[in-house]
């Protein structure tokens, strides 16, 4: 039986407010107006190896996704209004292993509503959660569509320089596909007794044509996010918001990186500047990690109308695999003590 039944307890000493979270200091997430991309190519074999939906080695093509706004350096926050361009390209096979399991229809698993006490914080609300046991399995060499853009999930992208500071374009936001060699799919049999059968796998864009790509822009590196987003609301304020979840390494090789992450980014100020974030590197776990809390804190009107965003991104050059699994996500709230 999953624990995101338990998902109230998820605050209970407020380990959900005992959460590391960082103030942003104008370090820039992605978003702005998009800038539009290159023409799709036609990808190679997509995903080398047996994790499922984790991309591995895809081929070239998709869309350049330059211009634009460009992200900022360090972990970009995804947002701003969707441009053209994305992730358009034929890609090859996804990288998903292992034998797809039967889904059901496309939505929220679990029941989001208040849970019990977290703590001196009060009742927690969560207005999120998902074990991805009824969604449909991503199904190789095409995605199947609508199982994840249909919970809500979106995906944009943020390209640098070999540096991995230097922009050098974006790309948001556009539907998450379920399986193909971009972003992310539900995957089947990754999962412990606490996952179950089904899990999401969050990847590299490998429809880009940065990977890969030859001089003057050799090794250029892509930073592919996938969330969910909302804007802060007044009974927000006061409270402590927390992302939940359960995280595996998939794929991920060489100098590829990975992370989840919950962050605040002005919406108002058309910057999209991480306002305030919380971050766990995923990129080492070599085993399910279970009921990892990332929190910020609500604190002030100033944050009404900006952007909250949840998920996973990580950054790739050269067709290296990157895939991680996740399981068990929730999205709760309590006062702040």
């Amino acid at each position: 039986m999953k624990r995101t039944t338990l998902i109230t307890i998820l605050f209970a000493t407020l380990a959900v407010y005992g959460c590391s979270s960082e103030d942003g200091d104008g370090a820039a997430g992605s978003g702005g107006t998009a800038g539009s991309g290159g023409t799709a190519g036609s990808g190679g074999t997509a995903g080398s190896g047996g994790s499922a939906g984790s991309g591995g080695s895809a081929g070239s093509g998709g869309s350049a996704g330059a211009g634009g706004s460009a992200g900022a350096g360090g972990s970009a926050g995804a947002g701003g209004s969707a441009g053209a361009g994305g992730s358009a390209g034929a890609g090859g096979s996804a990288g998903a292993g292992g034998s797809a399991g039967a889904g059901g229809s496309a939505g929220a698993g679990g029941s989001a509503g208040a849970g019990g006490s977290a703590g001196a914080g009060g009742s927690a609300d969560c207005e999120y959660t998902q074990d991805f046991e009824l969604l449909t399995p991503g199904e190789p060499p095409q995605p199947v569509p609508n199982s994840l853009s249909e919970n809500g999930w979106l995906v944009g992208g943020n390209v640098f320089e070999s540096d991995g500071t230097t922009p050098a374009g974006s790309y948001f936001a556009f539907p998450a596909p379920n399986g193909g060699p971009a972003f992310s799919a539900v995957a089947v049999g990754e999962g412990g007794a606490a996952q179950e059968n089904q899990q999401m796998s969050i990847y590299n864009d490998y429809n880009n044509e940065n990977h890969g790509d030859g001089p003057p822009d050799l090794d250029r590196i892509i930073e592919a996010v996938v969330f969910q987003e909302r804007e802060i609301e007044a009974a927000d304020v006061g409270n402590t918001i927390c992302f939940k979840f359960d995280a595996k390494k998939g794929n991920i090789e060489g100098a590829s990186t990975a992370e989840a992450f919950i962050q605040v980014l002005d919406k108002l100020g058309n910057t999209f500047a991480v306002i305030v974030s919380a971050v766990q590197d995923t990129t080492n776990f070599l085993t399910w990690q279970e009921n990892i809390l990332l929190c910020v804190p609500i604190d002030g009107v100033d944050k009404v109308g900006q952007l909250l965003q949840f998920g996973g991104r990580s950054r790739a050059s050269n067709f290296e695999g990157s895939g991680i699994f996740y399981d068990n996500m929730s999205v709760c709230s309590a006062p702040t003590p």
